[in-house]
């Protein structure tokens, strides 16, 4: 249903949760570091609408790149096994203070957007 292959989404969202240790966490301008903690509270309670382009990435967003399913899938679990452990920085580069909590609800927000896209062949 989207554009992306089911491999490309689970990559996705694992670049998203390895971007928290790997340094790849990008930096964004301050007028949006501003209105970020103000909408941190709505977009955890809710899913993320479809179709934010990130400042800065090229395609809108960053780690999408192809991948297929098997590659993109064994990710996507490592990540998800991680986000049990991971160690979260005290500041969102968008959202401010977050609490390990609201880490962990943001990247499930995340993948309740993008999983909405795939479909059954």
């Amino acid at each position: 249903m989207g554009n992306w292959s089911p491999g490309t989404v689970f990559a996705h969202l694992a670049w998203w949760v390895e971007a928290i240790d790997n340094g790849k966490m990008p930096k964004v301008p301050w007028f949006i570091r501003l209105l970020g903690p103000l909408l941190k509270r709505k977009l955890l309670a809710g899913t993320p609408a479809p179709g934010m382009r990130m400042h800065g990435a090229p395609t809108g967003t960053f780690g999408d790149e192809p991948c297929d399913l098997e590659e993109g899938l064994a990710r996507f679990e490592r990540a998800m096994n991680r986000l049990e452990r991971q160690r979260f920085p005290e500041r969102h580069p968008v959202f401010g203070a977050m609490s390990p909590r609201e880490w962990v609800a943001l990247h499930l927000r995340h993948a309740e957007l993008h999983m909405g896209f795939l479909q059954e062949e």
